[in-house]
């Protein structure tokens, strides 16, 4: 098993540049992750190929696209949506949409960014991990059934 440690890649997609510039410089100093921010929906498409951990997108981007347009191109991976706003019913639709998570910018937001990407990547590791195991479980069931039938041949030839 590999046990060089993955630095999680995260992308921030926001149309206000203090934000960009805030979270990216509190997640790569505090947490030493690798942040990618982008002022342009189309430019965060593009980079999609590079397989982010987690996507945090800005509801109301200066755009003519809202962040539920890059939702929908971006929920293969864990992403989270960014807001102003404290609406529930545009939360709700959010995440039955399939957001992971919806966070108000307000005086917590670096905290309650930071817990769920936290939560997003300690739920990868696990199912890492699980996959892992399995594949481990599946050689050791094929070489018990290997085994099994040497011993009934073998038993077979004896008798």
């Amino acid at each position: 098993m590999n046990t060089t440690k993955h630095k999680p890649l995260i992308f921030i997609l926001d149309d206000n540049k203090v934000v960009r510039e805030l979270l990216a410089f509190h997640f790569s100093e505090h947490n030493n992750w690798n942040v990618q921010y982008f002022t342009q929906g189309h430019d965060l498409l593009k980079a999609l190929h590079q397989n982010p951990d987690v996507v945090i997108l800005d509801y109301h981007l200066g755009e003519s696209k809202n962040g539920d347009f890059f939702l929908k191109r971006t929920k293969r991976f864990p992403t989270l949506i960014l807001s102003g706003q404290r609406k529930i019913d545009i939360a709700v639709k959010l995440l039955k949409q399939g957001a992971y998570d919806y966070i108000v910018k307000d005086e917590n937001v670096l905290f309650k960014l930071e817990k769920s990407i936290e939560k997003i990547l300690t739920l990868k590791t696990q199912k890492h991990n699980i996959n892992h195991h399995k594949q481990n479980i599946k050689a050791d069931l094929m070489n018990l059934l290997v085994f099994c039938v040497a011993l009934l041949s073998f038993l077979f030839f004896i008798f």
